[in-house]
């Protein structure tokens, strides 16, 4: 059973990632990001330097892990294969892996003075396979070798496939000549459309022969809605809605201007701009199309290796593994509702201006886990990006640790309305190794002529 259980996961979680740095720094993370920065920061806008704009559309893809690489090019591998046999696998000590795409549809903000709203669209989808702690080698489900004693640790693994209608508040708590602290909520409405989370409770062994595979215990829980955990995914005649529920994002901005004799003055530039936010608090609940179920086999388990190589989704393995644990196809079932949180992070950045409009920016993003519960965990990362940041043209070079091991570089350039870029460069560069992509791009309606130069300054009157 150990080897359909990968095949089946890996297939969902990867694949779906795969036709799917997770942040797209160059997007969100300058000045003039406006509506794309809010998504990351929630007071964004008012802290930046445009007085309104319109995201027309945006885009951005990410996969990345330790686990899995695929020997062609990414993109024959998408559009040519259908299974996931063509993979090659790693043995990492600790299993990661984290996919996402972003649909950001019309969105828009405006500022009035120390007030700003503003309203987003968008599409994701989601995924992440997670191993709880460093193990002995995770071992591969291809080309298992016979009769040798092979190890599978405790994991978790879901995908999320979700749309967001949100409304955004902002607001300038207090602004002078030495500081200013901006605050700002995304308010999110969100509508599931399919998920499935599975968990590995417990670290087992197993040993296949040439006839059968052996394992002493075995104890899963999972949930799926029913497109998703079988082979009806790509038919998009089969998408429903199966879920809904609330989000919330908060954030602010912490500004150290530059020193003026003005004590009421406003619209200085800065020496530090610190942000924190908390995004991706929320949880949706599926009670369309979905089940939660669970496999508990406390005594040794002995599966033919002809039953194993047949199971090609979760759905299939759910009715197969609780036909033979339970001897009924449905036993396996709990409920036939179940609830998904999306990917909560912390996410800290601090932003240093140098001379000739070049700046520095560090960002420290966590994820807020709870191991055992339904959601989907987002890669942690630290971040330092220098970019140039002008009204027409700006230029991020993004260099990151994703899963505080792996080093990316990436690269974007923002060109009057259009935004280009992507945070892992190697995966465009090196076709040994398609371990990852990242690409996003952004289209978007912004009054750069209204931002006044650099060099000039407004000033409010004193106030006596």
């Amino acid at each position: 059973m150990p080897r359909g259980v990968l095949i089946a996961i890996l297939f969902i979680v990867f694949g779906l990632t795969i036709t799917q740095g997770q942040e797209f720094i160059g997007l969100r993370t300058d000045n003039y990001s406006g509506s794309n920065g809010m998504l990351l920061n929630p007071a964004t806008p008012i802290a930046g330097k445009l007085p309104w704009d319109v995201n027309m559309m945006a885009f951005g893809v990410n996969e990345d892990n330790n686990y899995l690489k695929i020997d062609d090019p990414l993109l024959k591998y998408v559009t040519t294969s259908d299974s996931i046999i063509d993979v090659d696998f790693y043995n990492p000590h600790k299993l990661y892996g984290h996919g996402n795409v972003l649909l950001q549809l019309p969105s828009a903000f405006v500022k009035f003075d120390d007030f700003a709203v503003g309203t987003f669209f968008t599409a994701r989808t989601a995924g992440y396979a997670l191993s709880t702690k460093d193990t002995m080698a995770v071992s591969g489900v291809l080309n298992v070798p016979i009769d040798s004693v092979l190890y599978m640790p405790q994991f978790n693994a879901a995908a999320l496939i979700w749309g967001e209608v949100g409304v955004n508040g902002e607001f300038t708590f207090e602004s002078n000549s030495i500081y200013a602290l901006h605050l700002g909520a995304n308010l999110k409405y969100l509508t599931g459309f399919e998920a499935v989370s599975f968990r590995n409770n417990d670290p087992f062994n197993y040993v296949k022969d040439t006839v059968n595979t052996t394992t002493p215990y075995f104890d899963a829980d999972f949930d799926y809605t029913r497109n998703l955990g079988s082979n009806l995914l790509y038919d998009p005649n089969n998408y429903a809605l199966n879920g809904s529920g609330f989000g919330i994002d908060i954030g602010g901005y912490f500004v150290l201007h530059k020193k003026s004799k003005f004590k009421y003055s406003k619209k200085l530039d800065y020496t530090w701009k610190f942000g924190a936010s908390l995004m991706d608090l929320g949880v949706i609940k599926f009670k369309s199309n979905s089940g939660s179920y669970h496999l508990l086999q406390e005594e040794p388990l002995v599966v033919a290796n002809l039953v194993l190589d047949s199971i090609g989704d979760i759905d299939e393995f759910n009715r197969t593994g609780s036909r033979i644990i339970y001897d009924n196809s449905d036993a396996s079932k709990d409920a036939s509702t179940f609830s998904m949180f999306l990917p909560a992070a912390l996410v800290l950045t601090a932003d240093k201006p140098l001379p000739h409009n070049f700046y520095v920016q560090a960002m420290i993003v966590r994820r807020i886990p709870n191991f055992e519960t339904n959601l989907i965990a987002r890669s942690n990362l630290f971040a330092l990006t220098p970019r140039y940041e002008g009204r027409k043209l700006g230029f991020t070079l993004p260099m990151a640790l994703y899963e505080d091991k792996e080093f990316r570089i990436g690269a974007a350039a923002r060109i009057l309305f259009l935004t280009v870029g992507s945070d892992n460069l190697r995966t465009w560069f090196h076709e040994e190794d398609y371990a990852s992509i990242d690409f996003y791009v952004g289209v978007k309606l912004t009054p750069y002529w209204l931002v006044p130069d650099t060099k000039k300054r407004y000033l409010e009157c004193l106030k006596w």
